[in-house]
């Protein structure tokens, strides 16, 4: 939202193509900036009919003030502007594998903003484990107490809500939806998804790049040519334990073969999430069948 006229050109010559919709990563700060996109009158309706969505970074309290270092608050007014104008949005966040202890408290962090909401529908908590850092060294003692910790917390809200808070006990090991869309990034790229722009290496980074533009006539040819054959093989890794998995695929896929590669098991190269994330499914079993014993099932979209 820096650079506000572009992301209004992009949505102005899109729009007309019905197929397209529009997500926005963003920390929720430029309020004023948000405003004058909702309150545009030449396209404004059309944002307000799903086609546009909002992902607010939000790693949730004490990590998010320890690591990003601005208060929450800070997107209050953003997620109020949002909310009374009927525009979809969600919240993700991001866990530093030094402070997967905080976890507990940060579920109750996210269920303080899931009650103070309205639209309670877009609030869930989504965090991924920071890529950066290796996880083989974490304390596995710890890492199990913290996930019963969480689980008990999860155990009453679905019960509660019919729903988890923590996404992960909603989804399984899944695959991004990249071969759908493309990522406009602030270096002037588009790329194959939103991870790749942080790849250190550039010339690896590169590979995942689909087009350069500094004018919106292209978009268009940006955003097909960056589909992937929806009908590769996918090979899903059979023997894992884990339910849930999201490693970023750009850490594991073959730089030099991207779109090929894409749909292969994301999480064969990264054995010390492997590790937690198969005692995270040992963890995601147990609750799921102690909420079946109450009558209570999950189904997983």
């Amino acid at each position: 939202m820096l650079n506000y006229n572009f992301v209004r050109d992009v949505i102005k010559e899109t729009s007309k193509f019905d197929f397209v919709d529009w997500h926005i990563f963003s920390n929720g700060t430029l309020d004023g900036n948000f405003k004058t996109l909702v309150f545009d009158e030449e396209f404004s309706p059309k944002l307000k009919h799903g086609r546009l969505s909002v992902q607010i970074s939000f790693d949730g309290e004490p990590h998010h003030s320890l690591k990003r270092g601005y208060l929450p608050t800070e997107f209050d007014k953003t997620l109020e502007l949002l909310a009374s104008n009927g525009i979809l949005f969600n919240f993700k966040g991001t866990l530093a594998a030094d402070s997967l202890h905080l976890m507990p408290q940060c579920w109750d962090s996210y269920y303080e903003l899931f009650k103070r909401l309205d639209t309670k529908s877009s609030v869930y908590w989504c965090p991924a484990i920071d890529s950066t850092a290796s996880l083989l060294d974490v304390d596995l003692r710890m890492w199990k107490k913290t996930l019963l910790d969480v689980a008990k917390r999860e155990m009453h809200f679905i019960e509660d809500n019919g729903r988890p808070l923590l996404t992960w006990f909603k989804d399984k090991k899944r695959f991004c939806d990249v071969r759908f869309s493309t990522h406009m990034h602030s270096d002037g790229n588009f790329y194959i998804c939103h991870g790749a722009p942080y790849i250190e290496d550039n010339e690896r980074r590169a590979r995942f790049v689909t087009g350069t533009t500094s004018t919106v006539s292209s978009i268009m040819d940006v955003i097909s040519s960056s589909s992937i054959d929806t009908n590769a093989q996918s090979h899903r890794c059979t023997k894992c334990g884990a339910t849930y998995c999201g490693t970023c695929h750009v850490n594991v896929v073959d730089a030099n073969n991207v779109r090929e590669d894409w749909l292969k098991c994301i999480a064969r190269e990264d054995q010390g999430r492997c590790h937690l994330m198969k005692e995270f499914g040992k963890v995601n079993r147990i609750l799921r069948l102690a909420l079946a014993s109450r009558g209570i099932f999950l189904r997983d979209k």
